[in-house]
């Protein structure tokens, strides 16, 4: 292994208790322990499904060292461009086209950049809906890459498992929860609510919710105000 990359290899596992705090200030503190210049932001709720390939991993870090990419996703969106000359980087360039392009889902970090978007005491939920903002404004340099690289299912929507985790989660030695199934008339809802999002240009959808807004309807998220 070259000293460039093993300067780059996250330290051994390490389990940090954090207390009460909001979620952000939870990954403030865990940040005071990590001395690598790169970290991977996984939660709980996204599940790994396959052994992941070490050396790919390790081609991923090392362009990203590279590149100086603060922040490199687990999964492309539709329109992403592979970035010339590049082995697994595409481009998330210009941030604020569409929503979440900067989100919670498996990350790649550099830990410097991650700190910047921590400040204020905000839910994972809230956190989410601010990252690509934040990026914008701070002009972190994003990018994705496939998602097999650091392959994950997401298994829980609305608070409930979806179908396609159920076996996985409740065959799981490790889960001791008791998180109903998503109904699959909702989780159906929930599709279509993502594929529309993902056709409809984004200055349509902020037209959209700012009506819908008026007329009353209340939204989790509060993008649009941005």
């Amino acid at each position: 292994m070259s000293r460039r990359l093993q300067s780059l290899i996250l330290p051994p596992i390490r389990i940090v208790h954090t207390g009460k705090q909001a979620y952000a200030d939870k990954v403030q503190l865990a940040l005071e322990e990590i001395q690598s210049p790169y970290v991977i932001l996984l939660l709980d709720d996204y599940l790994l499904t396959k052994r992941i390939d070490q050396k790919e991993i390790e081609s991923v870090l090392l362009e990203a060292a590279e590149n100086n990419a603060d922040y490199i996703r687990f999964d492309r969106f539709r329109g992403e461009k592979k970035k010339k000359g590049s082995q697994h980087l595409y481009s998330m360039r210009p941030l604020g086209s569409r929503p979440y392009q900067v989100n919670m889902e498996p990350s790649l970090w550099k830990t410097s950049s991650l700190r910047k978007m921590l400040h204020g005491q905000k839910t994972a939920w809230e956190l989410e809906v601010s990252l690509t903002e934040e990026a914008k404004r701070c002009d972190l340099r994003c990018f994705s890459t496939k998602k097999k690289i650091l392959p994950y299912l997401d298994t829980i929507r609305k608070g409930k498992i979806l179908h396609r985790a159920w076996k996985t989660v409740k065959q799981s030695p490790y889960y001791h929860g008791n998180r109903e199934k998503c109904p699959l008339k909702h989780e159906t809802r929930l599709f279509l609510i993502s594929v529309g999002k993902a056709l409809t240009p984004y200055p349509l959808q902020k037209t959209i919710k700012r009506w819908l807004v008026k007329r009353g309807h209340r939204y989790y998220s509060n993008w649009e105000q941005q």
